[in-house]
């Protein structure tokens, strides 16, 4: 989905944004960049509890029904923009949610 927003594929509409914990925004751009959610789990320590709670907390904040509707939904709230690097920092459970 990133890539299709980048390319012009996608329309973007913007809406109100939504302010994300960081290991929150931490899977997003994982998504973004095309990782599973069991690479990121993996890769952040997580068990596949938390990282499944993880990924409904952020698919509930952002109003989005799946992975990819999440990553356009982070276009549209402003989480995600074109061209900016999708750096990954696997912040896993660490802070609140």
């Amino acid at each position: 989905m990133h890539l299709a927003v980048e390319n012009g594929l996608v329309p973007v509409n913007r809406t109100a944004h939504v302010d994300l914990p960081p290991w929150q925004l931490d899977l997003l751009r994982a998504w973004a960049s095309g990782l599973s959610l069991p690479h990121y789990e993996y890769e952040a320590s997580l068990t596949q509890m938390e990282a499944k709670e993880l990924a409904q907390l952020l698919c509930h904040r952002l109003k989005a029904c799946s992975d990819q509707h999440a990553v356009l939904r982070g276009h549209e709230t402003g989480n995600l923009t074109v061209g900016e690097p999708l750096t990954v920092i696997f912040h896993g459970g660490e802070g609140p949610a």
